[in-house]
């Protein structure tokens, strides 16, 4: 709880290792979460990732899990309830 993240904070640190990929997707899954449920398309989401194809594919991916299109349609409703169960006790600063 209290644990902000922000995609202008991503990649600020050195490369992590492979064994600590997890740590790499861990801010991005919860900012494309926290995406999803203020209802934001996954182009608006995908376009803060542009110059990072490793966030990219880690938006789509997430997008796709929960069953949101991909493209410029919102997420739906249920969605949006999924990405806000995962998310308790975390806030994100969009």
């Amino acid at each position: 709880p209290g644990t902000t993240f922000s995609p202008s904070r991503i990649g600020i640190q050195e490369e992590l290792g492979d064994e600590e990929e997890n740590f790499r997707k861990s801010p991005i899954i919860a900012y494309t979460l926290s995406s999803i449920c203020n209802g934001n398309s996954y182009n608006k989401t995908k376009n803060k990732f542009a110059k990072d194809r490793f966030a990219s594919d880690i938006v789509e991916n997430t997008y796709k899990s929960l069953g949101c299109p991909i493209g410029e349609e919102k997420p739906s409703e249920e969605a949006m309830g999924k990405a806000k169960k995962y998310l308790q006790g975390i806030k994100v600063k969009n």
